[in-house]
């Protein structure tokens, strides 16, 4: 696209992540407010698991889709319904009944589902090669921006609302948040196109991934990567307090540098990966630093330095949960030209699918081993591989610049 094609970036960032934030703040709120959910319905805060679960393998089905109907109908129009789509989903879990909730969390999934290819091809029509790295890695810090968000809000309004009535206003606030986005529909005109044969198929838009050796590498590394990522959000605390032997409130500050690591490192790496134009060499360098310091958890103790407990989880934030925007940015600049939207939503059936066998082979792992310094070997395996395959990514690329076949990127 020529530079005066392109909509204008920054506001085009600003409305894509505010929307991607958007769309996060839908999925956390309920477990934001799970306390007093489960004491309205009569049953146990543990059940916001099986929500959660819903969310994510509705998500990860839906990815599989959800870049051919952006292509259908268009980022923006796109954009639109994955949040309209999740204001229903938090509508309906408004309703007291376990059944309901239940549909309302596939439906919270759908949209969910839908929002990274959406708001990616949004921001791809807009950046600039050289700045794509950065931005998408901006556009990414979403992620724990609707978190906090979620964190910081929902609990109050559950006070002042009452459960129901902070979900209904969530939803409210999401259908406002879609309208406001006819605001820059303008500047994508001919957005929307009937999608390539084999669009709107699963194999169709996985085809994209699995035809390329880059591509194919990228997306087989951040399966097992994803997998290391969710699970030291989900049991980072419960690791340091059972198998460390640290205090609660010791381990929450170390969630809290992990998860400032990762807003960190998201702007970081994006920055560091403009300036040396290879995304997929500072992947493999991310996923290194990331194994070396996984290596160190096994043999963690209470001896240590609250100090280097917290640094290490930081360090890993950094690489591990900073590095979704350089892996979205290297997935478009890999794609196929006019495919980023399909790429996208590919590449995140293999990162919401491995984030899911992570925890998995994690909690079977501590069940067969009873033991978390040996489950913890786990997760460097996973490390290891995603590094391996970043690697192989590398030598994909140098091959396909020997035979001139340029292996799918547009730079």
């Amino acid at each position: 696209m020529n530079t005066a094609d392109r909509p204008p970036l920054v506001p085009v960032l600003a409305w894509s992540t505010s929307q991607h934030a958007l769309s996060m703040l839908q999925v956390f709120v309920v477990p934001a407010i799970a306390p007093a959910m489960a004491a309205g319905l009569g049953v146990t805060e543990s059940l916001v698991g099986v929500q959660v679960i819903l969310v994510y393998v509705t998500a990860t089905i839906a990815s599989l889709f959800a870049g051919s109907l952006v292509v259908r109908l268009g980022a923006v129009r796109a954009t639109q319904l994955s949040i309209a789509t999740g204001a229903v989903g938090l509508a309906l879990s408004a309703v007291p009944s376990l059944p309901v909730i239940a549909v309302a969390s596939v439906v919270l999934g759908l949209g969910y589902g839908l929002i990274n290819p959406a708001t990616g091809q949004m921001l791809e029509a807009a950046v600039s090669p050289e700045r794509r790295a950065f931005a998408f890695s901006l556009k990414q810090s979403a992620l724990p921006l609707g978190g906090v968000l979620a964190g910081l809000a929902a609990p109050g309004l559950a006070l002042a609302l009452g459960w129901q009535g902070t979900l209904l206003l969530a939803a409210l606030a999401s259908l406002l948040g879609a309208g406001l986005l006819e605001v820059p529909r303008r500047w994508f005109p001919a957005d929307a196109r009937a999608p390539e044969p084999g669009g709107g198929r699963a194999w169709g838009d996985i085809g994209i991934i699995w035809s390329s050796p880059p591509l194919r590498n990228t997306c087989l590394a951040v399966l097992t990567i994803s997998g290391v990522q969710l699970t030291l959000t989900t049991y980072l605390v419960t690791l340091l307090v059972q198998h460390v032997g640290i205090s609660l409130v010791a381990a929450g500050i170390a969630l809290a540098c992990l998860n400032i690591g990762g807003v960190l490192g998201r702007v970081a790496w994006g920055a560091a990966t403009q300036a040396l134009g290879s995304g997929s060499a500072v992947l493999t360098l991310m996923y290194g630093i990331g194994v070396l310091g996984l290596l160190a958890f096994p043999f963690m103790t209470a001896d240590w330095p609250l100090a280097v407990i917290c640094a290490l989880s930081f360090l890993l934030g950094s690489v591990i949960m900073g590095s979704p925007g350089v892996f979205v940015s290297e997935v478009v600049r890999l794609a196929p030209a006019g495919e980023a939207a399909r790429a996208i939503g590919a590449g995140y059936f293999f990162a919401f699918g491995g984030a899911q066998l992570g925890v998995l082979l994690f909690i079977v792992g501590y069940q067969v081993m009873e033991s978390y310094p040996a489950t913890l070997w786990l997760l460097v395996l996973l490390g290891v591989h995603g590094f391996l395959m970043s690697i192989r990514t590398l030598l994909a690329l140098r091959a396909s610049r020997a035979d001139g076949s340029g292996a799918g990127a547009k730079d």
